[in-house]
């Protein structure tokens, strides 16, 4: 758990202006980047190998019950396998507005599928996807 924070950190802090929806922007690649989904989230992310498949990401999701410290909206972080479909993500909220824990879990699965999604039809031709992966 520590150690997604610390590397929610790591990407928050290199992560450039995002882009309009449904595309990566920049220098993004399959190994980093950022971007904004069809569903209005903002995702930023960090491959360290193709081997393992696992994606380190931070998002955003267009919310109301959205957690803002010192007038900065605080980010989500997760990290999800987008071969296997396996994920872990922990959801930042603000815990003083009412909202539904099982609304919320979907939307981060729905959102982190949506992401798998893109990064898929972006990136399908990647070492990420390939048998020989480096």
């Amino acid at each position: 758990m520590k150690s997604l924070l610390v590397l929610g950190a790591l990407l928050l802090s290199a992560t450039p202006t995002l882009s309009k929806a449904d595309e990566m922007i920049g220098d993004s690649s399959w190994k980093s980047g950022n971007g904004q989904l069809k569903s209005g989230a903002m995702v930023t992310w960090k491959t360290f190998d193709a081997t393992s498949g696992d994606i380190f990401y931070a998002f955003l999701m267009p919310s109301k019950n959205n957690l803002f410290i010192d007038n900065v909206q605080q980010w989500s972080i997760g990290v999800v396998n987008c071969k296997t479909g396996d994920m872990k993500f922990d959801y930042i909220f603000d815990t003083d507005k009412p909202f539904d824990v099982e609304k919320k879990t979907k939307k981060a699965y729905d959102m982190t599928n949506g992401f798998c999604e893109e990064y898929f039809n972006t990136f399908k031709d990647s070492p990420y996807y390939k048998q020989e992966a480096i």
